[in-house]
């Protein structure tokens, strides 16, 4: 199995199709959360994804099977390792 370009990876995302709502669940929405990561983690395209929401500036929405806190705790840890 080959890796999709930068260019096509979005058009192999596992969410393609699936309810925005999902992926932008109201605060305290738990399941909306667990179903969004469900569907993450099965995508193929997982890796491109996440890489791209650590790359840009989101800060809201579940990206790369990643929510908002996520993302700020991995961009921190990042920081952290450049830093040493």
């Amino acid at each position: 199995m080959t890796t999709p370009s930068l260019q096509s990876w979005r058009t192999e995302a596992a969410c393609r199709g699936a309810a925005t709502s999902l992926f932008f669940p109201d605060p305290g929405d738990d399941v909306s959360v667990r179903e969004a990561k469900t569907i993450c983690a099965a995508c193929r395209v997982v890796v491109e994804c996440r890489a791209h929401a650590l790359l840009s500036p989101r800060e809201r929405g579940i990206w790369g099977g990643l929510t908002d806190q996520d993302r700020q705790r991995a961009r921190e840890q990042r920081r952290k390792g450049e830093a040493a």
